[in-house]
């Protein structure tokens, strides 16, 4: 798919999630895109890349209730992550009426300093680490964001 596309989804199935379903997470395949037994607070994350505690005032339901999404963009070729969260955006917006407001608030936040002496951390003594990014799993071809 051209990068500057700004595709929707032709064809969207959204049903509640099996609540007794152990899978879940956010597929892209190719032109398919899959979201799995995943709540209205996770989609809203990942759809606009915020943090749950970005959300206020949100009905409990956003939280309690999960949906499966199956589609494919209405334009030629594979959506990337930024387009696949486009689509999302706008399917939220047209099929559960979601309006978003944005708002700047102060937040509570960790900072990491160094402390007077310098760093105190040391190399791991572990003997290897994993290629494979953290949060992520599937076959060759298959790029799968999971949150747990």
């Amino acid at each position: 798919m051209a990068r500057d596309a700004d595709p929707e989804f032709e064809v969207a199935v959204i049903k509640p999630a099996d609540p007794n379903s152990h899978s879940q997470g956010f597929r892209l395949n190719g032109r398919r895109i899959s979201i799995e037994s995943n709540t209205m607070t996770s989609l809203i994350c990942f759809a606009y890349s915020i943090q749950k505690s970005q959300i206020v005032s949100a009905p409990q339901w956003f939280d309690d209730q999960t949906w499966n999404i199956d589609g494919v963009p209405d334009t030629v070729g594979a959506p990337n992550w930024h387009q696949y969260r486009r689509m999302l955006q706008k399917l939220l917006s047209t099929r559960f009426g979601l309006v978003l407001h944005r708002d700047k608030r102060e937040l509570p936040v960790y900072a990491i300093t160094v402390a007077k002496g310098g760093p105190k951390l040391e190399k791991s003594a572990s003997a290897g680490y994993s290629e494979r990014p953290v949060g992520t799993r599937g076959r060759p071809g298959t790029i799968h964001e999971v949150h747990q």
